[in-house]
């Protein structure tokens, strides 16, 4: 009966070390959005940098209204006039994500990428770095993605931002 109990054991260690990469990924996930909506917060300005090989790091902030992206500031550009200023106001337009979509493209990509690595705000649970190697032998197709500095907009307050509790 002993060995019977020791072969269970080890049928059950040898099972648990061979559960799916991803479910730890998926729970966390889950874990974060949910807490992420147990807030409701639907209008907030929220910082945004995007790093790639292709540019280097530029950042933004995302002013996030009805649960949509209204519009975009461009921060931390230095010596960029003109047309780059353009272009970059372009690229961080169509790259601005809501908490929501942040939570959409790690769900997306969970199992479906050679890589996934997310770290979560501690108390809204919205991503704070989110990187995807969709490929891990080509260069420049990550996405490499950093939120936070998040402020919320009260309804009625004229859209000033104040911190979250």
């Amino acid at each position: 009966m002993n060995l019977l109990a020791s072969s269970a054991c080890l049928s059950l260690l040898v099972l648990s070390s061979c559960a799916d990469p991803h479910d730890m990924l998926r729970e966390d996930l889950a874990v974060a959005r949910a807490a992420w909506q147990s807030h409701g917060i639907d209008s907030y300005d929220i910082r945004q940098e995007w790093l790639c090989e292709c540019l280097g790091p530029y950042a933004w902030v995302a002013h996030v209204r009805g649960g949509q992206v209204e519009s975009i500031t461009l921060v931390d550009i230095q010596d960029l006039t003109g047309e780059w200023t353009d272009t970059l106001a372009a690229r961080a337009i169509e790259r601005a994500w809501t908490v929501e979509e942040g939570f959409a493209q790690v769900e997306q990509w969970i199992g479906e990428a050679e890589k996934v690595e997310v770290s979560y705000h501690e108390s809204l649970g919205y991503p704070t770095v989110v990187f995807i190697d969709i490929v891990s032998p080509i260069v420049d197709e990550e996405i490499y993605h950093r939120l936070g500095d998040l402020q919320v907009v009260q309804p009625g307050s004229g859209d000033s931002p104040s911190p979250p509790n």
